[in-house]
């Protein structure tokens, strides 16, 4: 079959299109690498929130059911000795140090207890922590009755 003058086969592709598809592709998977980086980050920074969230509720509950005389301003970092609603039992309170990840994360929980009346506290729970240069806090009012 002779070919006439000016036409091309078509059966296949060209160089020119090649390195363009293949341009295309290249931009198109280095945009889902950087929504996969974004997509990590804000997981990570997630996770830390949920725990600082979950250390600020497990402190609430603990000492919630101290009694109401035991439960005095204190806090888990730096772990004080002589507070009576740490003693003695530490070790039911939650790791100031938990490990996400893989890695430590280091987070500072202290609690600040009013007396409102003699039957009625107040305690403001305060968890803070680092996460990439910056400081975030998490903080939480709860009520203890003596009756409770």
């Amino acid at each position: 079959m002779e070919e006439k003058k000016g036409e091309r086969d078509s059966r296949g592709f060209s160089l020119v299109e090649m390195m363009i598809a293949l341009f295309i592709l290249s931009v198109s998977i280095l945009a889902l690498l950087s929504l996969t980086l974004t997509s990590i980050q804000v997981n990570m920074r997630n996770d830390i929130r949920n725990t600082a969230i979950r250390l600020t509720n497990q402190t609430a509950e603990i000492l919630l059911v101290q009694p109401i005389g035991n439960v005095v301003s204190g806090g888990l970092r730096p772990y004080d000795a002589t507070n009576s609603a740490l003693s003695p039992n530490f070790n039911q309170y939650p790791d100031p140090d938990p490990i996400l990840r893989g890695s430590k994360q280091a987070y500072t929980v202290t609690w600040v207890v009013s007396n409102l009346t003699n039957d009625l506290s107040q305690i403001t729970i305060t968890v803070q922590y680092n996460y990439k240069g910056n400081q975030y806090t998490n903080s939480t009012v709860v009520y203890k009755h003596r009756a409770v």
